[in-house]
């Protein structure tokens, strides 16, 4: 929000532009905003739902008529891929290069119980797209 102007500021970042699935950029947003600890695990599913709804929101209101499912598929799966490896990398990295430590403490909360919460979360994500894809017609 802008300052003294309750009013919505918009911006683009471009460090993922490409061709890619619609919706796969809020996954990959969603994902990586919780890992740069803007979200607590709690807060992960309601946030993914409105950010998920307010993408579509946008779509809609430019004439986009396509299949909401898409859109979410591409979203959790593309959160459960990119954020997911990412923690796999962090635990595979953990005490191997000492520098690196304490930006892996960092991203993880500290500890192991944070790296397991990051986990949990972005199998949450791959298991909500594993869900959806099992509603769609082939």
């Amino acid at each position: 929000i802008a300052p003294g102007t309750g009013r919505f500021s918009e911006a683009i970042d471009w460090a993922y532009a490409g061709t890619g699935a619609v919706g796969e950029d809020l996954g990959s947003l969603v994902g990586m905003t919780w890992m740069l600890g803007e979200l607590e695990p709690c807060d992960m599913p309601t946030v993914t739902q409105q950010a998920f709804n307010a993408y579509l929101d946008g779509l809609r209101d430019e004439g986009w008529t396509g299949d909401e499912a898409h859109v979410r598929l591409a979203g959790h799966a593309a959160c459960a891929r990119q954020a997911g490896m990412l923690t796999a990398n962090l635990a595979g990295f953990a005490g191997i290069d000492p520098a690196a430590d304490p930006v892996i403490d960092d991203l993880v909360r500290g500890s192991l119980d944070g790296l397991a919460a990051m986990s949990d979360q972005f199998l949450w994500h791959a298991d909500q797209a594993w869900r959806i894809l099992g509603t769609m017609s082939t």
